[in-house]
């Protein structure tokens, strides 16, 4: 069958016992939200119908699967079935993990759905709002739903609801946010909460642990979040705007800017290009963090002297070059060089004080940030 509903005339004679429907719902949703959906298909009402689990298990539809037969908790399934009229039964075949396209389908479907039913709402919540409250927002042109992210939670077994999530699906969401919102001066220590417990945090509270200027914008953000469980972004041309200085294309962990720390005129100094291509995910083949004091090792070395040449607009850059450059840091408080080991520095000052973000917080980061890009080309290849 394809994927097209059966109206009430089609029923008797479109529709047979071995073919095979298939259905996408959240593990946790009673098996009668499955039967609601089966009746929308086909354009006809199973009331006498009776749930079975490969012909073998009934199943009552006031429960979900994991309340009667899997230990899984958390998820988006898909479900095959067959309906059998002689037997009124809609026997589950398979109970399978989606695919990335699949989850993405899904979530793009509900939160249209969502977005149309609460429309009138958020129009209200826009007019109403007073120089007193934190920003409201509606789901308009300004903010798009990051489904790619969205598929990642799922994966990491967290619902659609905040308030039901662990300390990890907490810390996995702000460190995203770092990077999506550009949010400086963050530490992860202040997030290790609950789901519960993030969506109580007033607004006093969580501009206590965010510090940054694009505050309002998270903000608003999380309150979409928590009230109607959007992972709201905002949109690329909207994003470049608040951001500025990122480039369209760039996805580092933060964005090192320019200051005059060694003079310059603000034109980008090598450290400052070090620290940036360290933090970002890309690159993590070429140079990357060594433990949590600082240390990073040049992996291709000829390579991160090619870009710092290319940077700067000297195309005969070499790493010989480049190390001599580096020299040049020694004798200061900024960059060293670590004795017995080959290509491998260290940056010797305050980078809390300097970024607002010390070693170690910056390869969790660029960590966890490059386990959700080789999660999904392990997934996209299988």
């Amino acid at each position: 069958m394809n994927g097209s509903a059966l109206n009430s005339s089609e029923f008797d004679e479109d529709c047979e016992d071995n073919d095979v429907l298939v259905f996408h719902i959240m593990i946790t949703d009673p098996l009668k939200k499955l039967k609601h959906l089966v009746e929308q298909h086909i354009g006809s009402k199973l009331k006498d119908f009776q749930f079975y689990l490969q012909d073998s298990q009934m199943l009552q539809e006031e429960q979900n699967l994991t309340e009667q037969c899997l230990s899984s908790d958390t998820g988006l399934v898909q479900i095959n079935l067959q309906i059998q009229y002689d037997k009124q039964r809609l026997n589950i075949i398979d109970v399978l993990k989606p695919t990335d396209e699949e989850v993405t389908k899904y979530y793009r479907k509900v939160d249209m759905e969502s977005t149309q039913n609460s429309e009138h709402s958020w129009n209200e919540n826009e007019s109403s709002s007073d120089n007193k409250s934190p920003n409201k927002v509606g789901m308009n042109s300004k903010w798009t739903v990051d489904y790619a992210f969205k598929a990642e939670l799922v994966k990491m077994g967290a619902t659609e609801d905040p308030q039901d999530w662990g300390v990890q699906h907490v810390q996995f969401w702000i460190s995203w946010a770092i990077i999506k919102f550009n949010l400086q001066n963050v530490k992860l220590e202040d997030w290790n909460i609950n789901g519960s417990e993030l969506c109580q945090l007033t607004h006093k509270q969580v501009r206590e642990k965010i510090s940054s200027e694009n505050f309002e914008t998270f903000y608003t953000h999380l309150e979409m979040l928590r009230k109607h469980r959007y992972i709201a972004v905002l949109d690329e041309n909207e994003r470049e705007e608040a951001n500025g200085s990122l480039k369209r294309n760039q996805k580092p962990i933060m964005h090192i800017g320019s200051d005059n720390r060694n003079g310059n005129n603000g034109q980008i100094q090598l450290w400052q290009f070090l620290l940036e291509i360290l933090t970002d995910k890309d690159y993590v083949s070429v140079i990357e963090w060594v433990g949590i004091s600082g240390e990073f090792k040049l992996n291709d070395p000829e390579y991160v002297a090619q870009l710092w040449g290319e940077r700067k607009n000297k195309p005969a850059m070499n790493y010989e070059k480049l190390s001599r450059a580096l020299r040049y840091y020694y004798d200061g408080d900024m960059i060293s060089k670590v004795q017995g080991k080959r290509f491998v520095y260290k940056f010797v000052c305050n980078l809390k004080e300097l970024i607002g973000y010390d070693a170690e917080e910056l390869s969790r980061l660029v960590r966890e940030a490059s386990l959700v890009k080789d999660t999904n080309h392990i997934l996209k290849s299988m």
